[in-house]
């Protein structure tokens, strides 16, 4: 008698009425854990990978299995950067604007980066975020720091230099307009797009002639083309070995001045001399911003 009562005997429920009400009460109990392990802590993990943006590169692979928020930014120029999201279900997302989107919620396979522009010195930092809800939602969300970071005024700068007369000879090639501009420099960042502030040059032959000096966006063989490339004209006149520095105002103004560059970062320049200058020194530098 004792062994009997100490057995547990399950006896399979018949009545269809108690076999409901037991998988009912199964599916409140799997729910009420769900929502139990929803509000526990979950670890907190923070990861980074850092690209270089010193180059320009495509579909950079980088895991992001088991993450909940993912990050993109850049000390550099956010809009150069775009990616595209593996999904779990294998689908691949068409590409995205990191300036627009730079960030997306997991989970995720893999997201994949692309740098259209190579910025020296700069980096892309993915970070990569597990968290609960509650610490997701104390995070900063939005884009303030992407837009600023790709709006923000960055500087522009580009120069072209010869202290010492002879060679190359970078001033010394006799151009009007009309001819096809034969001599560019490049400045940095690598852009298009920029505003122009300020100008400086000096440029000494060793002759005692005169010139003009003209900047411009692109090569073009067409006079009228040429005309409209022109970003800066110094008038005719310029003395040789002196120094010259053009600022916003005046009248008429000449700067600030927007420019669209043939090629990321290529200024295009003329030397229209009034005879042969001889060896020639000098410098043209020019300060100004990245537009976005």
């Amino acid at each position: 008698m004792s062994d009997i009562c100490n057995e547990q005997k399950v006896i399979a429920l018949k009545d269809p009425r108690y076999i409901a009400l037991q998988a009912e009460m199964r599916g409140m109990n799997s729910r009420l854990d769900a929502l139990i392990n929803q509000g526990m802590p979950k670890p907190f993990v923070l990861d980074t990978r850092v690209l270089s943006k010193a180059a320009a590169f495509a579909d950079t692979e980088i895991a992001c299995g088991g993450f909940d928020l993912i990050k993109i930014s850049t000390d550099g120029d956010l809009t150069d950067v775009s990616y595209k999201i593996l999904q779990l279900d294998g689908a691949t997302t068409r590409e995205v604007e990191a300036a627009e989107l730079p960030q997306f919620l997991g989970p995720a396979d893999t997201v994949f980066i692309t740098n259209d522009t190579a910025e020296a010195g700069k980096t892309i930092r993915i970070t990569r975020i597990q968290a609960s809800p509650e610490a997701l939602a104390a995070l900063q969300h939005g884009t303030p720091m992407a837009v600023s970071i790709a709006s923000s005024k960055r500087m522009f700068y580009a120069e072209i230099e010869e202290y010492t007369s002879g060679a190359p000879g970078y001033f010394e090639t006799d151009e009007a307009m009309g001819d096809i501009p034969t001599q560019s420099f490049v400045g940095a960042p690598a852009v298009l797009n920029i505003r122009i502030h300020t100008i400086k040059w000096q440029i000494s032959p060793t002759a005692a002639e005169t010139y003009q000096l003209y900047l411009l966006e692109r090569a073009s063989a067409n006079d009228e083309q040429q005309e409209s490339d022109i970003i800066f004209d110094s008038g005719a006149g310029m003395i040789g070995g002196k120094i010259y520095t053009q600022v916003p105002g005046g009248s008429p103004a000449k700067l600030p001045i927007d420019a669209k560059l043939d090629a990321g970062g290529e200024i295009f320049y003329m030397t229209d001399w009034s005879g042969a200058p001889g060896a020639t020194s000098g410098y043209i530098k020019v300060y100004g911003e990245v537009l976005g």
